[in-house]
């Protein structure tokens, strides 16, 4: 039997029992979780492996591995791949599910775990150590009221077991809903439950979420909307069911010495604990900073005894259960106590006179962590990040590989990017100068690029919303280095834009409904505005075609960060990001369906921005580049060819590889740039179909619009900065823009039928522009460029070393006319309303007028 063994590199930040990664394996390697198995030293570890992703053949892209490693001072294993097909996946897990009209009972050889449906009461017992635990969660409004829960759906996930020696990953996810004493639905939540088997792990991740649409009046998104939830606290109860349950505890995530717990113990963090603890980050909807002391405090029977800066609990129960709670301090503010034998995890604290305020459209998410055994490593490690790196050639040939180039960074790329992690102005010392912490911030990048002519004394608030997707950058980086601060940033941005950035809500206009709001607009504070870019109190008309307020858009999108991040850690909530900005992008782009929104297109069919819904074309810019990306990352996630033929329809009535150019007007680049980010959505398609072995007619309709625009690009394009007067603001953000053309070049060059070598000379011109104008520049730091530079880096070396599998043909210089061509508009008009007749709908009309009139 032919057998794989792939090397991992482990940086193992403590000794951990559990490492999670993610795996990617090569097109028609891996048929089947029973060909994986972890190994150290040719000793097989108990392990449990997650399908993340399939290519088109069945086979499995990437998959998500846990494994148990007791052992100490292990920084390697194999991943093992047998090269044959199983017939059927064997499940060999004993986890036995019983559900009743009010209960659910999941058990296996180590746990039993019940859920009260009605009460959001549990009960988890370890069956090795006897040891039992009660919990339950209560959520408690503006008007002091306990909220009553009601119970929605519940769902078992397995991770099947792998290999020789098995474990078993095991979800149970429940959702539901709280309502105020009217019986309305107050907040919906959803609490998931993770079961780690073999190495006695428990998680619990509780989402609160406002499911409401904000009011916005006049396109602000101030906190204090009308349709926000206010409320008192959020508190997650243990009951130990020890009659003498020793509870103790850590201050600093066991590297203090343990304190025994007597009387009433709380462990509070306040504020961040550092040095700008008071930022303007953090005004409630009255505009007051509500912090009034720094870091944590140590109360014994409300008496405060000692206090610090920043705190990282863990508490010990009976010496055989540790508890914690992931990223306590970073999410302010959050409390824990202990009193006879109960532990209080205080999620949102209760606190006199103020409530805690969840935006319409708003969630946030918790993670809390159990194990069971007489050490508190077992659990500490759970604070720290660890990371895997694997073999060059392995990663080129694997999905990855088919994205960016997985090759180590040349030196002068290297200075550059590591700016990223290390030196004064790194993205860990941005958070402290904002003081980008609490549990609605945490996660978020700081837009110091804003800054540039900010002449004020107080901080300037400015939140980047992953504009230029940075989440997939720091994963990129993170992948080739095998550093653990890229992944560390990347998770945790991530997981901060899923609660807080995208807009979770049904009930808004159908272009704003499951959308990602826009960075903090520009030049301006962000004020009440929070992470929603548009606030009452900035001036308006502050730069050249100021909108002053807005929503969601089409043209701040970004969705493959969230796909890489599900690919890599099997974290669902990224990959529902990923399908619910594809669903809301394409209703930015295609509409709802009803007549009124088609009378309002009529008006707007000239508009820049705007498809043209009668010819069908969509305009040449990054919000069309955002939609097809997102369609091509959706189905790179589902294998759904259903994206990819959206995607290709999307792309013909975009461009035409006959056209002139020149009518384009893109030496207006201050209105027109964005092209060239259309055009890298052009070559992410070229590379799929050519994956596919589809090199049909769509594919070189679209090949030979790229070399038709490449030409052009080859005679009239330089860097940006050459002429500084066409610019209203120019600056190296410009020069991070360049690398755009870098990419359109090089792939012109790879596609072109004998490797043209005017479009390599061109590539390398401009590589070399940018490099040398970047590590000299002042500004290289800037989260702006920092993110352009590490979304599009590497295109040129990408393109190079890909192995030219086909033999593309010769531009086509004769194509049809255009599909969006020669209809006349009264024609369209009536061809397009008569299909949205055929489906009218009394009901949707007047929802799509209400949502509007009322704005």
């Amino acid at each position: 039997m032919q057998v794989t063994r792939i090397p991992i590199q482990l940086n193992r930040a403590s000794n951990t029992p559990l490492i999670q990664f993610g795996f990617p394996a090569p097109l028609g390697m891996l048929h089947s979780l029973e060909q994986l198995s972890i190994e150290v030293d040719n000793n097989t570890l108990n392990s449990s492996a997650k399908t993340t992703a399939q290519w088109h053949d069945g086979s499995i892209k990437s998959v998500h591995i846990t494994f148990h490693c007791s052992a100490e001072n292990i920084d390697y294993f194999d991943v093992v791949i047998k090269q044959y097909k199983p017939d059927k996946l064997k499940d060999t897990d004993s986890l036995l599910v019983n559900a009743s009209g009010n209960s659910i009972v999941l058990k296996s050889h180590s746990f039993e775990f019940t859920y009260e449906l009605h009460s959001t009461d549990f009960t988890f017992q370890c069956l090795k150590n006897k040891s039992q635990k009660k919990g339950t969660i209560n959520l408690i409004d503006d008007s002091s009221l306990f909220l009553k829960p009601k119970f929605t759906s519940y769902a078992t996930i397995k991770h099947h077991s792998q290999g020789c020696k098995t474990m078993s990953t095991v979800e149970l996810i429940i959702n539901g809903s709280f309502h105020n004493a009217n019986a309305q639905v107050s907040c919906l939540f959803q609490v998931n439950f993770t079961f780690y088997d073999a190495s006695d792990h428990m998680s619990i991740k509780y989402t609160l979420h406002n499911p409401k649409a904000a009011k916005h009046y006049n396109g602000h998104w101030d906190l204090g909307d009308q349709n926000s939830f206010f409320f008192k606290s959020l508190n997650l109860k243990l009951d130990t069911q020890e009659n003498d349950p020793n509870i103790s505890y850590w201050l600093e995530n066991g590297q203090d010495k343990p304190k025994q717990s007597t009387g009433l113990t709380t462990i509070s963090q306040n504020a961040s604990g550092g040095i700008n603890w008071n930022s303007p980050a953090h005004i409630d909807h009255s505009g007051k900073i509500p912090l009034e002391t720094n870091g944590y405090t140590l109360c014994i029977d409300n008496k405060v005894v000692s206090s610090g800066s920043r705190a990282t609990p863990i508490i010990s129960i009976a010496s055989n259960t540790f508890i914690t709670q992931k990223n306590f301090w970073q999410n302010f503010p959050a409390s824990i106590s202990t009193k006879n034998n109960e532990v209080l995890f205080s999620l949102f604290p209760e606190k006199n006179n103020f409530c805690h305020e969840l935006q319409a459209g708003e969630s946030k998410t918790y993670e809390i962590w159990l194990a069971f055994g007489a050490d508190k490593s077992n659990v500490n490690w759970v604070h720290k990040v660890n990371s895997t790196a694997m073999d060059k050639d392995w990663l080129n040939k694997s999905f990855f590989g088919q994205l960016f180039n997985t090759q180590d960074l040349k030196k002068d790329w290297k200075n550059l990017i590591q700016n990223g992690i290390e030196g004064d102005n790194n993205f860990f010392e941005k958070r402290e100068t904002l003081d980008e912490f609490g549990w609605r911030n945490f996660g978020d990048l700081y837009a110091d690029h804003e800054t540039a002519s900010y002449q004020g004394a107080e901080t300037f608030v400015s939140h980047y919303n992953n504009q230029y997707d940075p989440i997939y950058g720091f994963l990129k980086q993170y992948i080739v280095s095998g550093n653990a601060k890229w992944f560390e940033l990347a998770d945790d941005l991530a997981k901060h834009v899923i609660d807080i950035d995208i807009y979770h809500t049904t009930e808004d206009k159908d272009e704003y409904n499951g959308g990602l709001f826009w960075h903090t607009d520009h030049y301006l504070q962000a004020y009440t505005s929070s992470h929603r870019s548009y606030s009452k109190h900035q001036p308006s008309d502050a730069y050249q075609d100021h909108a002053g307020g807005g929503g969601p858009g089409g043209q701040h999108c970004y969705t493959t960060g969230l796909m890489m991040h599900y690919l890599l850690t099997a974290h669902e909530p990224s990959k529902d990001a990923v399908l619910t900005l594809t669903h809301w992008i394409s209703n930015v782009y295609e509409g709802s369906g009803t007549c009124l929104e088609l009378l309002l297109a009529l008006k707007n069919r000239q508009m820049a921005g705007f498809k043209n819904h009668f010819s069908g074309q969509y305009p040449l810019d990054r919000g069309t580049a955002n939609y097809v990306v997102a369609l091509l990352d959706s189905y790179e996630l589902t294998n759904n060819i259903e994206y990819l033929t959206r995607a290709e329809q999307v792309l013909l009535f975009s461009f035409h590889p006959n056209e002139d150019i020149n009518n384009r007007n893109l030496q207006d680049v201050e209105n027109t740039w964005f092209y060239t980010v259309f055009l890298q959505a052009v070559c992410r398609y070229l590379g799929i179909k050519e994956r596919l072995h589809q090199l049909d007619d769509p594919f070189y309709y679209c090949r030979d619009s790229l070399l038709n625009f490449a030409r052009w690009m080859t005679i009239f394009e330089v860097p940006y900065l050459t002429n500084p007067d066409i610019l209203e603001y120019p600056n190296d953000t410009w020069t991070g823009q360049d690398l755009r053309k870098v990419h359109i070049f090089a792939a012109a060059y790879y596609y072109s039928a004998q490797n043209n070598p005017v479009y390599l000379d061109k590539a390398l011109y401009f590589e070399n522009d940018i490099l040398n104008r970047l590590n000299s520049s002042s500004t290289k730091t800037y989260t702006r460029i920092m993110a352009l530079v590490l979304q599009n880096y590497g295109a040129l070396d990408f393109y190079k070393n890909k192995i030219n599998i086909s033999c593309f043909k010769c531009p086509r210089f004769v194509w049809p006319r255009a599909h969006y061509e020669g209809k006349p508009v009264l024609l369209a008009f009536l061809t397009v309303m008569l299909k949205r007749i055929s489906k009218f709908s009394l009901m949707n009309e007047v929802n799509w007028l209400k949502k509007r009139l009322k704005k």
